[in-house]
């Protein structure tokens, strides 16, 4: 499984629930190439490898406020967490969550689809972002 902080660090970085890659693209508020869809604009996520149904777990506990489905992202699931930042786990096969639910740090949002198709070219990985006050910010920094 994905998850492999210790249970006692309730607010762990996000290298404790990583998959089983490395980040393979980082936060941008430059515009950058997407190669796939052949335009240039900023990257407000993480993009970070892994492998093809791999589980996606929750960063903190919170309560999910959207699971929205799409052809370019796959399934995007919403955390508000305890901490207020609302985090977007996006790429997702399948989702094991609902709107309303109450979830744990470490808890099974879903799997990861073979590559999300506004990312193909980066093959399979979670495009996660996060929320503060409504503004995308880097992630990474949570990162050690």
């Amino acid at each position: 499984g994905a998850f492999r902080a210790g249970a006692a660090n309730k607010y762990a970085p996000l290298s404790s629930i990583t998959l089983s890659g490395e980040v393979i693209r980082g936060f941008s508020d430059q515009q950058v190439f997407w190669e796939t869809l052949a335009c240039w604009q900023t990257h407000p996520a993480l993009d970070i490898e892994a492998a093809s149904g791999e589980e996606v777990l929750c960063l903190r506990d919170g309560v999910v406020t959207a699971c929205s489905r799409d052809a370019l992202w796959g399934w995007r699931v919403q955390v508000r967490q305890t901490d207020e930042r609302v985090c977007e786990y996006a790429g997702l096969l399948l989702c094991q969550v609902v709107v309303g639910q109450s979830v744990t740090r470490g808890q099974t949002l879903g799997t990861l689809m073979d590559a999300i198709p506004a990312e193909k070219e980066l093959g399979t990985h979670l495009h996660l972002t996060l929320l503060e006050n409504g503004e995308a910010i880097d992630a990474r920094e949570e990162v050690p």
